[in-house]
């Protein structure tokens, strides 16, 4: 549960007993969705619905960095040291009233990820927020894939160099554009 902080904590402890070695790469891969109960009326969200939801994808995200950091640290240079949100194209793009609280977490899910990259530029700690989009760029609709995912992560992980933070992939998990 990433809303309590000693959870988040013993999934790493936890990740690292089993697998022997610190956590080397983390996908953030949490979010929730509260409809609004009046529609296109932003603030009907009761708060509790809304603290709730941002919880889990904005303060969440930040627990799971910190232990993300603490594993890194105890990590051999040579080690790739990577941090994947998983993200929809609500992050980068202008609010949508209807995804008010979701829209919130996926944007404080961007700024993380840059915050990551800008705090720890010689550490060779790499953070990315990763898109599924279709062809065009917009929404991929159902060609969502998990196998696309799958590709493009790992992709990401193997790479030598950071490159850019907004990573927007296909259907085929190929790169179409980044930021």
């Amino acid at each position: 549960d990433v809303t309590k902080p000693e959870e988040v904590a013993a999934a790493f402890a936890k990740s690292e007993r089993e697998l022997g070695a610190p956590v080397s790469v983390v996908v953030y891969n949490t979010g929730a969705f509260s409809a609004l109960p009046e529609k296109e009326e932003p603030f009907s969200l009761p708060y509790d619905k809304f603290v709730s939801d941002v919880t889990v994808g904005g303060t969440g995200a930040y627990f799971a960095l910190q232990e993300t950091i603490s594993s890194f640290k105890k990590l051999p240079a040579e080690t790739p040291k990577v941090f994947i949100a998983t993200s929809n194209l609500l992050g980068v793009t202008p609010p949508v009233v209807n995804y008010m609280s979701l829209g919130l977490q996926k944007h404080t899910l961007a700024y993380l990820v840059q915050i990551g990259n800008k705090g720890y530029p010689d550490k060779g700690y790499r953070f990315y927020l990763a898109t599924q989009v279709g062809e065009d760029g917009g929404h991929p609709g159902p060609e969502m894939s998990g196998e696309a995912h799958a590709i493009a992560y790992s992709n990401l992980i193997q790479r030598k160099e950071r490159g850019g933070w907004d990573i927007r992939f296909i259907k085929d998990g190929s790169i179409l554009t980044e930021n």
